[in-house]
């Protein structure tokens, strides 16, 4: 039953992925749209929320960007469960039974061409992927919004924003590719058997090196970090010492490979026979790395100054642009918010922008009319602004 049960939530979720990831295609850059005089005669609350949510979304990337900080708005378990459906839709394509040794074949392939490339590569392509398409969508966003006062030519051009979408989904399936083989390899193996290079299950070199690691045994993940610092510090001239590893196979792995060699799971193995046990791990291991240099590589490249700076321009754009038909449209064509009061009322009591009562303002408003007070939105918008930049 439970089987049936799991099977059944596992096609909801392809299915529901299918579904979101076709309208999320459609909604963005395959329909047509409607020109859209600024301001909005059409406004709804529905379009307000929508413009609300829009603005808000740059406002907080600008912050981001301007003063990054480790704690995230929402938790990392709950944006994984949120993107699981199109995860899982992603690698139902790319790691079924037909695809899957294809898909490992090409990824080495780019694997090593990934690590041919100079950074000053990288930073075309990030350019030509990320930053140029989003300088040419706000700059007509710009010019629709102040200029013509009609959304027309940004429609029109919209299906650019799909190179941005493209990196990312790059990018993603770097990552993905590399937590792939991590998992892999912790399926097949228990842990690793480390040692100083050059002194190999030599126990005591222990009391002879500044190598901390020397004949200890590691995960996997444990293994692959600390070689990667070590590396970099050997790199770098700032340790004289290096590590190698000996992977140790699950005893399920062990008997599978006894078993299908032998005929039998308690025949003694021989030194080739755990050689090729080890192969998957050899194979793998160099990849991994490569990979993990490759996205650290990556990673600091986005993090250069030039590149922040393009970045907190075009969401600054978008944020005046956006931010200017809300108030304009609101402001000339007038509609009631009923959601507004109860989303005002939470948002004052949480940034606890009144000291006494922070509904006595709110009150004295009919559902009716405007809520929209002078007083009251500069304060929230002082709150927002000082609650974000902390």
């Amino acid at each position: 039953m439970i089987k049936i049960f799991n099977i059944i939530i596992y096609y909801f979720l392809l299915l529901n992925a299918l579904i979101y990831v076709s309208w999320m295609i459609w909604a963005r850059f395959i329909r047509e749209r409607t020109i859209r005089e600024i301001p909005d005669y059409l406004l709804t609350e529905y379009r307000f929320w929508i413009l609300l949510y829009i603005c808000a979304i740059y406002l907080y990337m600008i912050k981001s960007l301007i003063k990054p900080s480790k704690e995230t708005i929402i938790p990392p378990e709950i944006v994984d469960y949120i993107y699981r459906p199109l995860t899982l839709l992603d690698r139902v394509f790319k790691y079924n039974r037909f695809i899957i040794s294809y898909y490992n074949k090409k990824s080495q392939e780019i694997v090593n061409f990934l690590n041919k490339l100079s950074n000053k590569k990288i930073i075309l392509f990030i350019c030509a992927m990320r930053i140029i398409p989003r300088v040419i969508l706000s700059l007509f966003l710009l010019l629709d919004t102040f200029y013509f006062h009609k959304l027309e030519i940004f429609y029109k051009i919209i299906f650019i924003g799909l190179l941005p979408f493209i990196y990312r989904y790059i990018k993603y399936s770097i990552k993905d590719i590399y937590n792939y083989w991590v998992e892999e390899l912790e399926k097949n193996y228990n842990f690793v058997f480390v040692f100083e290079e050059g002194h190999k299950y030599e126990f005591s070199r222990i009391r002879d090196t500044n190598a901390k690691y020397h004949y200890k045994k590691l995960s996997i993940r444990q293994f692959i970090e600390i070689q990667y610092e070590t590396d970099f510090d050997f790199y770098l001239n700032k340790i004289d010492y290096t590590y190698v590893g000996d992977p140790y196979a699950h005893d399920h792995v062990v008997k599978t490979y006894t078993l299908k060699k032998y005929n039998d799971k308690d025949t003694k193995l021989t030194s080739k026979d755990y050689d090729n046990i080890s192969e998957l791990f050899n194979k793998l291991y160099p990849l991994i790395m490569e990979l993990k240099i490759f996205l650290n590589r990556l990673k600091t490249i986005e993090e250069y100054s030039s590149i922040k700076y393009a970045r907190t321009l075009i969401y600054s754009i978008y944020l005046i642009c956006w931010s200017y038909i809300l108030i304009i449209s609101f402001y000339y064509y007038p509609i009631n918010l009923p959601m507004f009061k109860y989303f005002i009322e939470n948002i004052i009591h949480y940034l606890k922008i009144y000291d006494k009562d922070p509904f006595s303002m709110l009150y004295q408003h009919s559902i009716n009319k405007n809520l929209i007070t002078p007083q009251s939105i500069w304060s929230l918008i002082k709150s927002i602004f000082n609650k974000i930049m902390k």
